[in-house]
């Protein structure tokens, strides 16, 4: 055997078993897709790096849900049910989550620019690094428990 060539050979299948690895992270459930689209709920379930751009999700009911990285650019989530959701790295640019309950939900690093948050509980709820700008706060309850009506008018 050419033991010269071992180093590129191995580096080759390390970058094919992260890929495999990466692939089936980003991986959801289609029958969890389904029960969202259908019936507005899916507790528990996977659903990381689904697009729901723009989608009317008003009232789902998605409670401890895996939702890491998902697109929610847009989106209809008023009275929603997001509580303790990972919320990882999430887009929810712009969407509107007015009356939802993100209590114990983990927004690490969650785009929240410009999202309506409006009588939204967000008791409990982890916002290391999560991007508040624009957001707007009114009568929301924030994760350590005081109330925040800065965008009342």
């Amino acid at each position: 055997m050419d033991y010269s060539r071992l180093p590129n050979y191995l580096a080759k299948r390390l970058c094919v078993a992260a890929l495999l690895m990466m692939t089936s992270a980003w991986a959801y459930e289609e029958a969890d897709f389904l029960r969202v689209e259908q019936l507005k709920r899916c507790q528990n379930c996977s659903l990381s790096y689904v697009d729901f751009e723009g989608a009317d999700l008003t009232g789902v009911e998605l409670s401890g849900a895996k939702l890491t990285g998902a697109y929610f650019a847009g989106a209809n989530l008023s009275f929603a049910n997001l509580a303790g959701a990972d919320l990882t790295t999430a887009s929810l640019f712009e969407a509107n989550l007015s009356g939802a309950n993100l209590s114990l939900a983990n927004l690490t690093a969650a785009d929240l620019n410009g999202a309506n948050l409006s009588d939204a509980d967000l008791t409990g709820a982890i916002l290391s690094g999560a991007d508040l700008y624009g957001a707007t706060f009114c009568r929301t309850q924030m994760p350590s428990g005081e109330l925040n009506d800065e965008g009342c008018e």
